[in-house]
């Protein structure tokens, strides 16, 4: 237990190094997530890992016409399966909102790529953050570059509906003007077309 107290506060990318370092490159990535008797019994339990995802975030992840993920989380997924040693199964969805709204009906048990703001702490709990990505504005070509969200002013700026950058961008500039868009496509579309 004391063990697995002190691998706890070591980030994961440290936990990989000590393994390389003592095991060979071999060991480490072949390494198995050290789990306390109380983990292994919940994940035998379960049996199963239900997952939802954004469904058309590449290069992230994407649902493909044959209902599987592609992308980054794809291949994280098939870690954590190998690593854990328990299956991961995908509820499909349409949209980041549907996908929100199954974990808030307990549909998915997981939302890899999910960002950690206070409107979900109430459904849903995070694990330190394996990745960060930075959130960018796409503008008309002949704007050169926005270097921050002052820049803005009262234009009005696309967010994918249930993004949490909206609830981000909110709480830091309270008067920008958000407008939920379907997709990356319906808000790229709206800025061609100056709306």
């Amino acid at each position: 237990s004391m063990l697995n107290k002190a691998m706890a506060t070591l980030a994961p990318g440290e936990i990989q190094q000590l393994q390389a370092k003592w095991f060979g490159a071999d060991a480490a990535m072949q390494a198995m997530v050290p789990l306390s008797y109380e983990e292994r019994a919940y994940l035998a339990r379960k049996g199963v890992i239900k997952m939802c995802v954004e469904p058309d975030w590449l290069p992230y992840v994407r649902i493909n016409e044959k209902r599987e993920i592609e992308g980054i989380v794809a291949e994280q997924v098939a870690l954590m399966q190998q690593r854990l040693g328990v299956r991961f199964e995908l509820v499909p969805t349409k949209t980041w909102a549907e996908s929100l709204d199954a974990m808030r009906h307990r549909s998915c048990d997981i939302l890899p790529m999910a960002t950690d703001v206070p409107s979900r702490r109430d459904i849903m709990s995070f694990t330190r953050p394996t990745d960060e990505e930075p959130l960018v504005i796409a503008t008309h070509a002949r704007e050169l570059f926005i270097r921050d969200a002052t820049e803005i002013g009262d234009r009005k700026i696309g967010i994918i509906a249930a993004y949490s950058f909206a609830e981000q961008l909110r709480s830091r500039h309270p008067g920008l003007q958000i407008v939920h868009v379907q997709s990356a496509k319906d808000g790229l579309d709206r800025v061609r077309r100056g709306e």
